[in-house]
């Protein structure tokens, strides 16, 4: 069904001269330019060949890419090989690679507990949801977001990760998590912030929570004001909600 959908809206995209947009089962997990193209704001064109990572298809019709030192950038599709690829895949000429988000964070989460020393988290690869929680290490902000019901919150297969912000230790922020009587799986101190260089554009309000597919699609993003703890909880709880109407036998 969703390769049949994806035929027919590849061929209204090219009749109406527009990138059509590839369902999230075919994602690529890299892609390249196929003309030079200058992001906004530089005088350098990344030329035609340019290759990058997939981080995730965005609205109007854009994906955003890691050129790794060459920048991170919100890329008209039409510019690049994303639908060509996403084609290849669903025709079974190409296969997919690793989910784009998953794939992105998977060795550099470790989890810890009361009594546990912190070791990497295996246990991600079984989840379909990850609640991304960006906030500063010390800030006031976290705490409150500590106060949620997260266990009563999320179904099995959904995870919530911090993602500390500013300079920190690994063991400061699992001392600042245990202070809190959070034990919520964290990304690696010295990968935080390129990792999120890579999901978001510089500047960003804190805090920010994020729920991200697999292959890293937003499902619902919230951030400074609209991310406080009651905000936050309330529209989870909905989206949860929402899926499971959708599929009320899962």
């Amino acid at each position: 069904m969703v390769g049949a959908a994806w035929i027919l809206s590849t061929l209204l995209a090219c009749t109406n001269g527009a990138a059509p947009v590839p369902p999230e089962a075919y994602w690529p997990a890299r892609a390249s330019l196929v003309r030079d193209w200058t992001p906004p704001g530089h005088d350098v064109a990344l030329s035609v060949g340019s290759r990058a990572i997939v981080v995730r298809l965005e609205k109007g019709g854009r994906v955003r890419l890691d050129f790794g030192r060459n920048g991170r950038f919100s890329v008209p599709l039409e510019v690049t090989d994303v639908v060509a690829r996403a084609s290849a895949i669903e025709r079974g000429d190409a296969t997919r690679g690793d989910d784009n988000f998953l794939g992105m964070i998977a060795s550099r989460v470790w989890r810890t507990g009361p009594g546990v020393l912190p070791e990497p988290h295996r246990g991600l690869k079984h989840d379909r949801w990850f609640i991304a929680v960006f906030a500063a290490v010390d800030g006031k902000e976290l705490a409150a977001l500590a106060e949620i019901d997260w266990h009563g919150l999320l179904p099995e297969d959904a995870e919530v990760i911090v993602f500390g912000q500013g300079r920190h230790t690994d063991e400061a922020l699992r001392l600042r998590l245990a202070g809190l009587g959070w034990w919520a799986p964290q990304v690696v101190a010295h990968n935080s912030a390129a990792i999120t260089d890579t999901l978001f554009d510089p500047g960003f309000p804190l805090p920010r929570v994020t729920v991200f597919s697999r292959q890293g699609r937003v499902a619902l993003d919230l951030a400074g004001s609209k991310a406080s703890a009651r905000l936050v909880e309330r529209s989870l709880r909905r989206f949860f909600e929402s899926l499971r109407d959708e599929n009320p036998a899962s």
